[in-house]
């Protein structure tokens, strides 16, 4: 297949994308300009739409992946997380969070607002149809795209540098292998979805499925709770167990296979909490940072 036939192929197949999702008209204003055909060190093929006003990814798969009016300066660089800005403020552990064990990231983000606007959504979405999973009564909610919420925006931003100090240390530092040496880490959700407990409701032992080259980890925010008694989650790694309390803004990172549980809840409030998946996007190229970041100019 010529370079131009590929390209064509992979428009075709964003379009499609796009317009099964009610967005076509929005791919067509990107699409005035220029088309660049990009590929992804996870095996996605991603085509890079290029208009005056942003630059954005197509995914293949998944549609667009989010773009915002950020500096390239926001897109956290491969390292450990211990410059500023990367680690997160605050925290389990002082600053960037605590491991507690091997495999489990905890940290508490300082942001209150958030965590308030967030524990109201969740109790808006406990209205929706839910479904049954791993838990035992409460509520599950189908999956939710990003945009549910701006608050979620605003903790995926949060989660950038969380996910690279993460990956960092799961890889012992090592990179995916034909990368250039300037490299950057991204996230994009593959599920998200709202838990919420009540008193007798539990979440028995479950994982979140089986890690992948672009699937790079589960993640569990917990919004602002109330008073419900410990109700801890328990996550089993490496032959032993570790307890992590539902603090209002903590953030709790693991790998999407790890089993865990969640206690019951015994009295009091609803336990609340918010589940995702995310999917890693390796950036070492300029274009690519520039098409996942957008073009302010």
């Amino acid at each position: 297949m010529s370079t131009f036939s590929a390209l064509l192929a992979h428009t075709h197949v964003a379009h499609m994308d796009v317009h099964q999702k009610g967005r076509r008209s929005s791919l067509r204003s990107l699409f005035c300009v220029s088309v660049f055909l990009a590929s992804s060190p996870g095996g996605v093929p991603l085509v890079v739409l290029r208009s005056s006003r942003a630059t954005r990814f197509v995914d293949s798969r998944l549609g667009p992946l989010h773009a915002t009016g950020a500096s390239c300066s926001e897109l956290p660089e491969w390292s450990d997380g211990s410059s500023k800005g990367q680690g997160g403020q605050g925290g389990q552990g002082g600053q960037g969070g605590q491991w507690v064990s091997s495999s489990v990231l905890v940290v508490d983000l300082q942001n209150e607002t958030l965590a308030m606007e967030l524990a109201d959504w969740c109790l808006a979405v406990e209205q929706d149809e839910g479904r049954v999973v791993s838990n035992v009564g409460g509520f599950q909610s189908q999956n939710l795209p990003v945009t549910s919420h701006p608050g979620l925006q605003t903790l995926l931003s949060r989660l950038r540098g969380l996910l690279c100090k993460f990956l960092f240390k799961r890889r012992r530092g090592v990179a995916p292998p034909d990368l250039g040496r300037s490299l950057s880490v991204a996230c994009q959700v593959e599920h998200l979805w709202v838990n919420v407990n009540r008193p007798g409701n539990y979440n028995q032992l479950h994982e979140h499925g089986p890690p992948l080259l672009s699937r790079a980890a589960s993640v569990i925010y917990y919004p602002q709770q109330e008073s419900s008694g410990p109700a801890n989650a328990r996550f089993y790694d490496g032959g032993s167990a570790v307890e992590v309390a539902p603090q209002s803004g903590r953030v709790v990172l693991f790998p999407t296979d790890l089993l865990h549980e969640v206690d019951p809840v015994w009295a009091g409030g609803p336990r609340l909490s918010i589940a995702l998946n995310l999917f890693v996007r390796w950036l070492d190229r300029p274009l690519l940072r520039a098409a996942l970041l957008g073009d302010r100019r």
